[in-house]
């Protein structure tokens, strides 16, 4: 059974001329519309108010490089791969031992070796 616009849109909660929308710019039937859950139905209708967020992204990223002045800064890949590396080497410190209140710390002696327990 081939259901009509009218059908589709009542079904989905949407109005014809958003069924149509669906229709040309996916390439979809009504009856694969039909087929569709409703948060996927509003999704794509989402989508069609910005049909070219791919490339809108691509742009804002490449606005985002650029200085004040509108040029991206010499060498600035390495500049930031060099920052990182330093933030990482000096917030990835060793763990320390707990120190016992002699001064030696908790797995050791005074002599360096392990205590054994028996």
């Amino acid at each position: 059974m081939t259901l009509s616009d009218e059908q589709l849109a009542q079904a989905k909660d949407i109005s014809v001329e958003q069924v149509r929308l669906l229709r040309r710019s996916r390439g979809a039937t009504n009856e694969t519309l039909d087929g569709l859950p409703v948060t996927a139905v509003r999704r794509a209708l989402r989508r069609l108010d910005y049909p070219d967020l791919p490339n809108a992204r691509v742009l804002f990223r490449y606005e985002q490089e650029r200085g004040d002045d509108g040029t991206v800064p010499p060498h600035a890949q390495g500049t930031a791969r060099a920052r990182m590396r330093s933030l990482v080497r000096s917030t990835s410190r060793p763990p320390r031992r707990p120190v016992c209140r002699s001064g030696t710390t908790a797995a050791r002696g005074r002599t360096g070796r392990r205590r054994r327990r028996g």
